[in-house]
């Protein structure tokens, strides 16, 4: 049963990593065609085409009713997107990325995160109003529809926002142009093979988690999201390997926003979705980590800061292995 799960964890890997090297090439062709920075690409189509795995693996949770598991996936991603993944990327090319651009995104991350919190507090239906049961408040937490509206309305906002602010000549690829219907119908074959992949590699590791008798929080917190998160890894060492650090860094970014504000939204407009109260320590996680990294950065060493990046995220899954 073993060598089963460890073959699906196999073909998916493949699947991701030739799906993330097409989708790359792909990205540039139709950004270097249409004269769009490649940072706005990574952020968008990119970043939708990585976060597919979460999308597909929330919806099916919501339909099962699986809330923790919804949630787990979310904040376990973009955690291992920034203090992983990005910690990564930092750690081996620091010179090539731009440090104002890094600082300006941790910075609307964190805040897109608190607006979610603060969301599912305003429109949750179950808060307690007593004075002594404010302690509690996490523990009623919900995203219902009308939070999945508001998520929906700052995703809109964020992307005219990143399309205002990002140079229009910025990371502009000048090279012959290709035909885009072709680079379209390419990224959306990749988005399909990241999806294989993503899937095989879930499934795996939770057939192997399942044998190793892993907690369901604990599944889904790292298991489950470093699996989904996996597509974003093997996009960002591809675009390191082709030079493409603007569309890297869109992509992890993008990805942490389409996480929170599309795909939660999606998955709670399927049904609502219950906090489970364990994961507060995890969102709290997941609205210093981005903060974390921007203090590290004051070491002035970028090699120590994503050294340390990693090493965070490398405690953290201990301590939730620990406490789960």
């Amino acid at each position: 049963m073993i060598f089963i799960w460890l073959l699906l964890l196999l073909i998916g890997f493949i699947f991701l990593w030739k799906g993330a090297d097409l989708l790359i090439d792909e990205s540039v062709s139709l950004a270097k065609t249409l004269q769009i920075p490649a940072y706005l690409i990574g952020f968008t189509i990119v970043a939708f085409g990585t976060s597919l795995p979460e999308l597909i693996v929330n919806v099916f949770a919501s339909l099962k009713g699986e809330d923790s598991v919804v949630f787990g996936n979310i904040i376990g991603s973009n955690i291992s997107n920034i203090l992983l993944i990005l910690g990564l990327s930092i750690f081996f090319t620091a010179t090539r990325f731009n440090p104002k651009s890094i600082k300006s995104n941790l910075k609307n991350i964190s805040l897109v995160s608190l607006a979610w919190v603060m969301i599912m507090s305003l429109f949750s239906t179950s808060i307690p109003t007593l004075p002594q049961d404010k302690i509690k408040v996490f523990e009623s937490l919900e995203l219902n529809w009308i939070g999945a509206v508001f998520l929906l309305t700052v995703f809109v906002g964020v992307l005219i926002k990143e399309h205002q602010n990002t140079p229009q000549k910025e990371s502009i690829i000048q090279e012959s142009p290709s035909s885009p219907l072709k680079s379209l119908l390419l990224i959306t074959s990749s988005c399909l093979i990241l999806f294989v992949g993503g899937k095989c590699v879930v499934e795996g590791a939770l057939g192997l988690a399942e044998l190793l008798h892993l907690s369901k929080a604990f599944v889904s917190l790292f298991v489950v999201a470093l699996g989904t998160s996996l597509p974003e890894l093997a996009t960002a060492i591809a675009g390191i390997k082709k030079n493409q650090t603007s569309l890297v860094l869109g992509n992890i970014f993008g990805s942490n926003i389409f996480n929170i504000c599309l795909i939660l939204s999606l998955s709670a407009l399927v049904q609502p979705l219950s906090l489970d109260k364990k994961l507060v320590f995890d969102i709290a996680v997941m609205i210093t980590a981005p903060f974390l990294l921007n203090a590290l950065s004051f070491l002035r060493h970028a090699k120590l800061c994503g050294f340390l990046s990693v090493s965070v995220y490398a405690s953290y899954i201990l301590l939730t292995y620990m406490r789960l």
